[in-house]
């Protein structure tokens, strides 16, 4: 049996979960234990059932949504992979509380383009923890925040 390298499994996992919406397989891809971390400050997401909720949430903010992988860098366990994400705002009320707040009114129909980049470290042919990140001030200009005057 061959065995797919690390940026395959990436690749696979970006069009599995965020173009084909099918976040059930996420066990396929992480580790039970999997930590994804920002680098905001915010707590990390532990545990695979806690992911998978946080992604269909992630998910279900848009109507369509489409991930492009643009480049990946690999080493022994890890691979540090830059991603666009572009789709068009469905539903404003799955944005988490604090971003409610910042955002008063949001166009239901607005299109986005989202850039990032994560960097995925693997344990036994799964992801065992991702560290994310992404343009989250240009996501927010796209939807009209901060206000002009």
């Amino acid at each position: 049996m061959k065995v797919k390298c690390y940026t395959d499994i990436v690749r696979d996992y970006a069009e599995v979960i965020w173009n084909k919406h099918q976040v059930h397989r996420l066990p396929e891809f992480v580790r039970p234990d999997v930590r994804l971390c920002g680098l905001g400050g915010e707590p990390p997401i532990i545990g695979v059932e806690k992911l998978m909720e946080e992604t269909s949430r992630w998910l279900g903010l848009y109507s369509n949504v489409r991930m492009k992988i643009l480049r990946t860098v690999a080493d022994a366990n890890r691979v540090a992979w830059q991603w666009e994400l572009n789709g068009t705002i469905a539903h404003s009320r799955l944005f988490s509380p604090h971003m409610r707040t910042i955002i008063k009114e949001i166009p239901r129909t607005q299109d986005v383009l989202v850039y990032g980049i994560s960097i995925s470290t693997f344990e036994d042919g799964l992801i065992a923890e991702e560290v994310t990140q992404s343009d989250v001030a240009g996501f927010l200009s796209q939807l009209g925040y901060p206000p002009k005057d």
